[in-house]
């Protein structure tokens, strides 16, 4: 437990780096107006553009690996091949496992404050905002 006098008192943290992130894309993300459902490939571009912003906000972060790996992949986009080309799913995809990984500590950030728990040096992340 790595803050036991927080956890016996109904406290938690966020690690730092997640905190920065997790802020950033919040401010930054905005969910497309005209439906709830994007194709992949749309939500990939969507999400790549709300990434560039956040990497201007923090430009270093451990959760980047893979979104590096992913640009220094060849572009070889093609939509008709988008789900048979190992490469392009890679190269696309990452920005959405990125997305989702920050949709899951805001998920869970929700979840602890629903219960209860306060979570110290929160970031703002407006509770009806749609990720």
């Amino acid at each position: 437990i790595a803050d036991p006098h927080n956890t016996f008192s109904g406290k938690t943290q966020m690690e730092p780096k997640r905190r920065a992130v997790v802020s950033s894309y919040a401010a930054h993300f905005s969910p497309p107006a005209n439906n709830k459902y994007m194709d992949g490939d749309v939500a990939a571009f969507h999400t790549s553009a709300v990434i560039r912003k956040v990497r201007v906000d923090i430009p270093s972060s451990p959760f980047y690996g893979r979104l590096d790996f992913a640009a220094s992949l060849p572009n070889r986009y093609n939509p008709q091949d988008l789900l048979h080309d190992r490469i392009t799913r890679v190269k696309y995809g990452a920005s959405i496992q990125f997305h989702n990984f920050v949709k899951k500590l805001i998920d869970r950030l929700k979840k602890y404050q629903s219960r209860g728990i306060e979570v110290l040096n929160a970031p703002a992340v407006a509770k009806d905002k749609v990720f």
